[in-house]
């Protein structure tokens, strides 16, 4: 009985490719694990075809989450204070995100970023 690791891909949503690790434990099916691989840049391009597939509905609304991603991207290079400004800008990501939940931001838009922002602030806090 080994334990494996494995990557597999698939789509929720079109055009929307998500990436998972799944970590099988033979010997006791609760120390598997399934974590979505999510990156800033994956963040990004998922704005963008989000807005391109009219799931955010507000050029405005597209273009400040947008913003927001592309500074965190600059901040993550930024030695020492960079990691706690990304988690910063994500949290403001976030609390946009939420505001806009039902309004610009369709709701399945909504559950695919939120997911990856969330994972992405509690790996870059060590959770």
């Amino acid at each position: 009985g080994e334990n494996k690791t494995q990557k597999t891909e698939g789509t929720i949503v079109p055009n929307i490719t998500s990436s998972f690790t799944v970590a099988y434990d033979k010997q006791s099916l609760t120390n598997s694990t399934v974590q979505q691989d999510v990156t800033l840049e994956k963040l990004k391009k998922d704005v963008q075809t989000l807005y391109n597939q009219k799931l955010i509905t507000n050029y405005t609304t597209f273009k400040s989450l947008k913003i927001k991603v592309e500074l965190a991207i600059q901040f993550n290079n930024i030695p020492f204070i960079g990691k706690q400004l990304v988690i910063n800008t994500l949290k403001t990501f976030l609390a946009e995100l939420n505001m806009q939940r039902g309004n610009y931001v369709k709701e399945n838009a909504y559950q695919i970023l939120s997911s990856e922002v969330n994972l992405l602030i509690n790996s870059l806090q060590g959770n």
